[in-house]
């Protein structure tokens, strides 16, 4: 993979600050039995995650849907970012969470795996450093 320019690095850390914040009130909310709020802020903490990875290979997706797509095409499959899309529209726009709360707590732990794979996809474009222009040819 080929270097990434500083804008994309911070940008990358901004969303990675956010999906630590997402997981934090997904975890306040899910102890005080608020389902389909936790559920909204684990997917919000997996859509930012993904998004810095995208962000430092270059690439940005406008929709939700669009961001799991290119997040999957980019990286695999990880199939925890389908699943919390897919419980977040439950819980706004659905009849609302069905999950049990220990079914939520495990699936706040496969979030918080998705969200550190994403840490280290951010750290490895960071460590290249940024992009720099061809040197000069040898004359």
């Amino acid at each position: 993979a080929s270097a990434v320019s500083p804008g994309a690095i911070q940008g990358a850390h901004e969303e990675l600050a956010r999906a630590r914040g997402s997981l934090r009130e997904a975890r306040t909310l899910l102890e005080s039995q608020l389902l389909d709020g936790a559920v909204s802020r684990l997917y919000y903490a997996a859509l930012h995650a993904t998004r810095a990875a995208l962000a430092v290979r270059g690439l940005y997706a406008k929709t939700h849907s669009g961001n799991a797509k290119l997040f999957r095409g980019t990286f695999g499959p990880h199939p925890i970012l389908e699943r919390v899309l897919q419980l977040r529209a439950d819980a706004d726009y659905g009849a609302g969470v069905t999950e049990s709360a220990d079914n939520l707590s495990a699936i706040t732990a496969d979030v918080v795996k998705l969200v550190s794979y994403c840490e280290t996809v951010v750290a490895e474009a960071e460590a290249r450093g940024p992009d720099e222009p061809d040197p000069p040819p040898d004359l």
